[in-house]
């Protein structure tokens, strides 16, 4: 039933779900790390739903990047995922706001390239990418 929903009806489905459970459009967008604004964005589809928005979901939510992606059950995921567990992974989703735009978006670029790595190998493989990108020292612009 969900593969034939787009991405933005899983989407909603979700935002859905949660709200059942007591979210408001205030606290979810909080704890998704948005603005009410991009969250009614979001929902309208008139922003689209972006990779680390997923990757946020399943981490901060247990949404399944699967179902979200293409629909395979089960929407919520019976144990976090295993990157959850890492420390530098918890540090950069606790402080993604304070970051600088030029940071986000170079974040996002890796996150997804590394997801789409955890899908195609072990999860060891992909969190010594992960550490190994973090400690790379980074060009300051100006």
């Amino acid at each position: 039933m969900k593969k034939n929903m787009s991405e933005l009806d899983r989407f909603k489905l979700v935002f859905q779900h949660f709200k059942s459970e007591g979210f408001t459009q205030e606290t979810f967008s909080e704890k998704l790390g948005i603005t009410q604004a991009q969250l009614s964005r979001l929902l309208n589809g008139l922003s689209p739903v972006l990779m680390h928005h997923k990757i946020l979901l399943e981490y901060l939510f247990n949404v399944s990047l699967d179902w979200i992606e293409e629909g395979k059950d089960p929407m919520i995921l019976d144990a976090m995922p295993k990157v959850s567990e890492d420390k530098t992974f918890k540090v950069i989703v606790q402080n993604y706001n304070r970051m600088s735009k030029g940071y986000r978006a170079e974040l996002k670029k890796v996150s997804t390239n590394l997801l789409h790595q955890y899908k195609s190998s072990n999860i060891s493989r992909v969190a010594d990418k992960k550490i190994e990108y973090m400690k790379k020292p980074r060009k300051k612009k100006g």
